[in-house]
């Protein structure tokens, strides 16, 4: 073959490199190998002709690689391209880090390199916004009541997530003993409380003890009530009303509602003294009081529990009666966390994930507008429902012989508003990386939202602003109190009570995107591509991040 052209237009009198003829006639030698894929065969001519890089000497694409699969084991190559940059670096080719202000004020090089803050901008702190844990109550709390670790700024208060967490891989009923296994992991947060850990101020250049206090926890509502040892369903399945939970049981449906919201509206609202809108009785209940971590120790603290696989009616023993408020104890058992002396002391120990409580009442909201069969909340044992109770009888079911008619509700959307609703999600246009392609999730032909992700119900529904509290909790206690005029009582889930018990936690904990769980499920993409072993996925997680810690 004549080795002698030169290369397109873009190499333009750019010579060919000098092993091409070598090259060419090894993959000429193995042509038999790919005899039955001529297309192959032309690539790899193609990277036998190529320079490695434009103006190469003496490589092409496929003899450079063929000459390092000739290195020898053993070799004193570098083994990864991080060490070869690090070698550059030390060589004069890397890059210098220069830190930043947060507002974009100056850069910290030249006269402010040794600056700890921005001399143009000093964080405010303005009273009644929350623009950080650090000025919400919650927070403020634990330093006003221990004041020597609040003295040392460089102490960590800390959430904790416990999502993908599986203590006892293949047996499902260890919700009960969960205390057992984090027995280890109480010790070390005691330790890191009480004690602390020697930690080593790369800044500052010198040891100090590092403490640490959890304000609270973030998990899954099912998750909530296994760490909390309160129920999570059932007529008391709410966490923070207790035993004051406002729940009925539907019969047809075979499921709990959780109506009843006009208890959070102002004393004089209007809708307190509608009946026939609501569930046929006026409403003057007032709203329950959240019981505070001192209310809940003395509940729990004569509570003997007693682990593993015992006897029916064994699981719980009290030594000695006590109610506290609410009457009935609300506790299925005792948890290890009251063993941190400061856990009674948290306002919210265990925080109500916002992300999964929009996602089920997304789900929810679009599954019954749409009336999408198998998702909607007013099928035919909805009506029968509203039957039992005398409830809305313009919506009881029509039985004509052997004929059965459910007239459109008000909250279920038309064919024509389906079809808009449907086209606007289809042709919406959003920046990268805000939400899923909805092209990709909307039928059409259905009429129906497919494979939903829990962003994508959070841009549905919209961001929640976080500065007028008081008046949004007015407002979602209204919308609450509106959609049980409209919508079954079938449709108020735990999930959909849940809502109006998450303004109080941002008010007490500070913004919500410090408390729910985005976070700690992008983290959990990374931990599960740990995975090697999928027998051993525990294992395999904890030890590369041992690794990765060393590092």
């Amino acid at each position: 073959m004549d080795t002698s052209y030169v290369v397109d237009s873009m190499n333009m009198n750019t010579e060919m490199p000098t092993d091409v003829a070598k090259t060419v006639e090894m993959v000429e030698v193995v042509e038999e190998n790919v005899i039955g894929n001529p297309k192959k065969f032309r690539e790899l001519i193609e990277d036998a002709e190529k320079p490695l890089y434009k103006g190469c000497p003496n490589f092409t694409k496929l003899s450079a690689i063929i000459q390092l699969l000739n290195l020898k084991k053993g070799n004193e190559m570098y083994s990864s391209t991080y060490e070869a940059k690090k070698a550059f670096k030390a060589m004069g080719s890397g890059y210098t880090k220069i830190h930043a202000c947060v507002n974009n004020c100056i850069l910290y090089r030249n006269e402010y390199k040794d600056m700890a803050s921005c001399p143009t901008y000093d964080r405010k702190v303005d009273i009644g916004v929350l623009s950080h844990p650090a000025d919400s109550p919650a927070w403020t709390a634990t330093d006003d009541k221990y004041p020597d670790f609040a003295s040392e700024p460089r102490n960590l208060r800390v959430g904790i997530s416990a999502d993908g967490v599986d203590v006892n891989r293949g047996n499902r009923n260890h919700r009960n003993d969960i205390d057992v296994f984090l027995a280890p992991f109480i010790d070390d947060l005691q330790l890191l409380f009480n004690i602390g850990v020697e930690t080593y101020d790369a800044y500052a250049q010198e040891q100090f003890k590092l403490r640490v206090v959890v304000l609270w926890t973030i998990n899954d509502y099912p998750a909530l009530g296994t760490l909390s040892g309160c129920p999570y369903s059932g007529f008391q399945g709410c966490v923070v009303c207790g035993a004051e939970t406002h729940c009925i049981r539907l019969p047809e449906s075979n499921k709990q509602s959780y109506a009843g919201h006009r208890r959070f509206l102002q004393y004089d609202h209007p809708f307190k003294r509608q009946k026939k809108e609501f569930n046929g009785q006026q409403e003057f209940s007032p709203s329950p009081e959240p019981m505070n971590g001192e209310e809940i120790y003395n509940m729990v603290k004569f509570i003997i529990n007693k682990w593993g696989n015992v006897s029916k009616g064994k699981e719980v023993e009290i030594q000695q009666s006590t109610t506290g408020r609410g009457g009935k104890i609300n506790k299925k058992r005792e948890n290890h966390t009251k063993q941190l002396k400061y856990w009674r002391d948290n306002l919210i120990p265990h925080c109500i994930d916002f992300m999964h409580v929009e996602k089920n009442v997304g789900e929810s909201l679009t599954g019954t507008v749409l009336n999408v069969p198998g998702k909607t909340k007013d099928g035919y044992k909805a009506r029968l429902d509203l039957v039992h109770y005398g409830l809305k009888p313009e919506l009881h079911p029509k039985i004509e012989g052997n004929n059965t008619t459910l007239l459109a509700a008000g909250c279920t959307l038309t064919k024509e508003e389906k079809d808009k609703f449907c086209e606007t999600l289809y042709n919406l246009r959003v920046p990268q990386g805000y939400c899923s392609n909805f092209s990709s999730l909307v039928s059409l032909k259905d009429r129906k939202l497919i494979g939903l992700k829990s962003h994508d119900y959070h841009m549905l529904i919209k961001e929640i602003i976080l500065d007028e509290l008081d008046k949004l909790q007015e407002e979602l206690c209204v919308t609450l109190c509106l959609l049980e005029k409209h919508f079954p009582p079938s449709f108020f889930d735990v999930m959909i009570h849940l809502t109006v018990h998450l303004t109080r936690e941002v008010k007490l904990c500070g913004p919500i995107l410090f408390i729910w769980m985005y976070p700690f499920k992008r983290l959990m993409k990374v931990i599960k591509g740990h995975v090697r072993n999928k027998n051993r996925p525990e294992g395999c997680i904890a030890k590369e991040n041992v690794a990765e810690e060393k590092l």
